[in-house]
């Protein structure tokens, strides 16, 4: 099963988000570990001009937000942009999205991930791509479905055997 994309639903896809100031519209993940992952390399992104931004954004340091590291959410990010190095010093680990997306709002040179339901005016989605020459995606319900949208979240769901082994078939 996949995560929901109800806003009510208590776990969905991640999404990483920029405050609506930011000319940024979307990056790779590549991208993503090279800004969020620790520790730091000479490879690490770690200003905005680093993303191709100019004018006031040129020398202008990336704030990190996003869920802690003891949370689902966190660990899931960790393994799946990160590949488990840890996050980038500098970064700020909250307990819930709604506390990520508020900072983002508030810091114009955020950056933060949380889950993709807690989109509010005042911030905006990144779009994804797996690769770079792969196709972005906005995390849209069909782009789910067909398995583009780097930050899904699948599901498990877990069934109890019966005394002899089995399955039940409608469960099957």
């Amino acid at each position: 099963a996949h995560a929901a994309l109800d806003p009510a639903a208590r776990s969905s896809p991640l999404a990483i988000y920029v405050n609506q100031e930011n000319p940024l519209s979307a990056t790779t993940m590549g991208t993503a570990a090279q800004i969020f992952a620790g520790p730091r390399t000479r490879h690490a992104i770690t200003q905005w001009q680093q993303l191709g931004l100019g004018g006031r954004w040129r020398g202008q340091a990336i704030h990190l937000y996003g869920l802690a590291r003891s949370t689902a959410l966190g660990t899931f990010f960790a393994r799946k942009v990160l590949g488990d190095r840890g996050y980038a010093d500098g970064y700020i680990g909250l307990r819930e999205s709604r506390a990520v997306i508020a900072r983002v709002l508030h810091d114009p040179q955020g950056m933060g991930f949380a889950d993709l339901n807690q989109r509010q005016p005042g911030v905006k989605v990144l779009k994804l791509k797996a690769c770079a020459r792969c196709r972005a995606s906005s995390g849209s319900r069909a782009d789910i479905v067909l398995g583009r949208y780097p930050l899904d979240r699948y599901l498990y769901i877990y069934v109890r055997r019966e005394a002899d082994g089995k399955i039940d078939p409608l469960v099957r």
